[in-house]
């Protein structure tokens, strides 16, 4: 990787973050039938290998529980699907089609003059005809004054065969490295990376079942990683 310091400080700290709260993402293996486990399933049955998706599934661990959330906001970028790429970063990892959108304030996404000049001004890569012709849907985004405004049609980002399709082409390029460095193409891997250690072992150190979660690990092993992630 380009920085393997800065990734394993970024790791280290997710680790730490999910075991000082377990409590914030306890639903990625109480709740049966979360975006996780679907997204979960769906790699495995496109083909992925299972230690690629023991990674990448948790791409769609955000925090919270957040029930079918399909977009977020980043910044001003919306991100969309289970891995909560952006519109460019899709488009860098060879994805299509990709449906453009933009953030907004919901009170000016409910305008659709608003939008249309919107999409206009922040995709100049569409031109008046296709916009003419094209539907704009509006997904507000919970517990927030935005809005997601995008355009209807496919988009490779929620489609669970393109995204295990590309990860797998990711994954293929380097045979012998470890998961970090052959899915290092991926925004934010090092986060999924964290968590799935962190999480099953917040789960191992709550005496829970971790069956959903398809490992079993020794709590001696979390405990000792709990302490080291929280030593100075």
């Amino acid at each position: 990787m380009a920085n393997d310091d800065a990734a394993l400080k970024t790791i280290r700290k997710e680790i730490a973050a999910v075991l000082a709260e377990p409590k914030r993402t306890e639903w990625v293996h109480k709740k049966k039938a979360s975006g996780f486990t679907r997204f979960w399933k769906d790699l495995s049955a496109a083909g992925l290998p299972d230690e690629a998706t023991r990674v990448v599934a948790y791409s769609a661990v955000t925090g919270v529980y957040a029930p079918d959330q399909e977009f977020r906001v980043v910044g001003q970028d919306c991100v969309r699907g289970p891995l909560w790429l952006t519109h460019s970063q899709a488009a860098d990892l060879g994805m299509s089609p990709i449906v453009p959108s933009v953030v907004l304030p919901q009170a000016v996404a409910s305008d659709f003059d608003a939008t249309t000049k919107a999409i206009q001004e922040g995709i100049s890569e569409l031109g008046d005809m296709e916009l003419e012709a094209a539907e704009i849907m509006t997904t507000p985004i919970a517990d927030t004054d935005s809005a997601c405004v995008y355009l209807a049609g496919e988009d490779a980002r929620t489609d669970t065969d393109a995204l295990a399709a590309m990860v797998l082409q990711q994954w293929s390029q380097f045979p012998d490295e470890s998961p970090l460095v052959k899915l290092a193409a991926i925004p934010d891997i090092e986060l999924a990376v964290a968590r799935a250690v962190a999480i099953p072992c917040a789960a191992t150190l709550a005496g829970d079942d971790t069956s959903s979660l398809h490992v079993s690990l020794d709590q001696a092993d979390c405990t000792a990683l709990a302490n080291a992630v929280a030593a100075p």
